[in-house]
């Protein structure tokens, strides 16, 4: 809930802060800039791992099609492992974040 009308202290005078330029704050805990900084390397890190688990099994599949000379067939095999397999990991991954972040809010303790 937000504090619209809370009274604030600006010198030696009480003004409401809907008269003075101020910046609402959320009741409770206020997050810090660095938390959502946090969050976005979080799901950076989580693209590059999709990426880098598509790109790694389609160099499998490329490196078993010229090892046994059946040329499209195992790239595509590898390439639907690695997008199914990594996407599964993010999915994984970001349902327990988002799992934890519900447990955190309630109060529930780990």
């Amino acid at each position: 809930m937000l504090t619209w009308f809370r009274i604030i202290k600006v010198t030696h005078y009480r003004i409401p802060c809907h008269l003075v330029h101020f910046r609402p704050v959320f009741m409770g805990r206020r997050q810090s800039p660095g938390r959502d900084l946090g969050a976005g390397y979080q799901h950076l890190a989580l693209g590059l791992t999709f990426a880098a688990g598509v790109v790694f099994f389609t160099l499998v599949g490329v490196f078993l099609d010229r090892r046994l000379g059946a040329t499209p067939l195992f790239t595509l095999i590898g390439t639907a492992t690695g997008a199914t397999l990594s996407f599964l990991n993010v999915y994984w991954k970001l349902r327990a974040e988002a799992e934890e972040r519900r447990k955190e809010k309630s109060g529930e303790v780990r």
